[in-house]
């Protein structure tokens, strides 16, 4: 996990992506670095989309492709292989 992550470097990762963050944005990132610090590793997007009860396209709808790669610089947790 990125030591450096704040929320307003998550804003400004997320704008140069032409991402506008909103509640549900901000409950995926949440997640992810809640499963990233428990698990010590970077989580599939299908584990988290179980672990919070979505549906992968869910995910999907709300980061631009590659969504690894964005979803994972916007909440600070590195990239998955």
């Amino acid at each position: 996990m990125t030591r450096d992550w704040t929320p307003e470097r998550a804003g400004v990762v997320a704008s140069g992506l032409g991402v506008r963050l909103g509640p549900e944005h901000w409950r995926v990132i949440a997640g992810a670095r809640e499963l990233s610090a428990t698990a010590h590793e970077v989580p599939s997007l299908e584990r988290l989309a179980e672990h919070l009860g979505m549906a992968s396209e869910q995910l999907a709808a709300l980061f631009p492709p590659p969504i690894q790669r964005s979803l994972w610089a916007i909440a600070g947790v590195g990239i998955a292989r």
